[in-house]
Parts: structure tokens; C-alpha cells; sequence
């Protein structure tokens, strides 16, 4: 990561804050976004696999006419409520 192990002890000991380009390049290395290292949420980036099927989707979808776009568009905001409800019943 080109930073030297005593800089990463300061971090690690709270003598020492990393920045930003730091930071970022640490969460892609952990694979975890700069929010989880901050402590902000224990949550991990997406998984490859969704992010390629999200991108291909999306590839998709742009290529469609303007209503199927809507209409698609539209069931994804409701899959989106769905998984919302089942998320706070969890």
C-alpha cells in the first residue's frame, strides 16, 4: 500500500489518522467501504457477484425504449420497498 509500519502502528494505536487516498486504498484492499473502516457501519461493499449482475442489469435497462424503461424502473422501486419491509421485520 506504500506506507510504512510504523505509520500503520500509529493508526492502529490512535496516535495517527490516515488520509483520504490512504483510506481509500486501505478499504479496497479490506474490501470494505471508507464508512465501515470509520466505524460508521459493519457493512461490507457488495459482493463481485452482485455488483456484476447490478452492472449487466443496468446495461440492460438503458437500452430499453422509454415506457419498458419506466415500467422496469418501477418494479424495482417496488422490490426495493419489499426488501425494506422484510429488512426491518429482521
Amino acid at each position: 500500500m506504500g506506507v510504512h509500519t510504523s505509520t500503520i502502528s500509529k493508526y492502529e494505536c490512535g496516535e495517527s489518522l490516515p488520509g483520504l487516498e490512504v483510506l481509500r486504498r486501505l478499504a479496497e484492499v479490506l474490501d470494505l467501504s471508507c464508512d465501515a473502516l470509520a466505524g460508521r457501519t459493519g457493512r461490507a461493499r457488495r459482493s463481485a457477484e452482485v455488483e456484476l449482475r447490478l452492472d449487466r442489469l443496468a446495461e440492460l435497462i438503458e437500452q430499453l425504449p422509454a415506457a419498458s424503461r419506466a415500467a422496469i424502473l418501477h418494479a424495482v422501486d417496488e422490490i426495493e420497498s419489499e426488501v425494506r419491509k422484510v429488512l426491518r421485520r429482521a
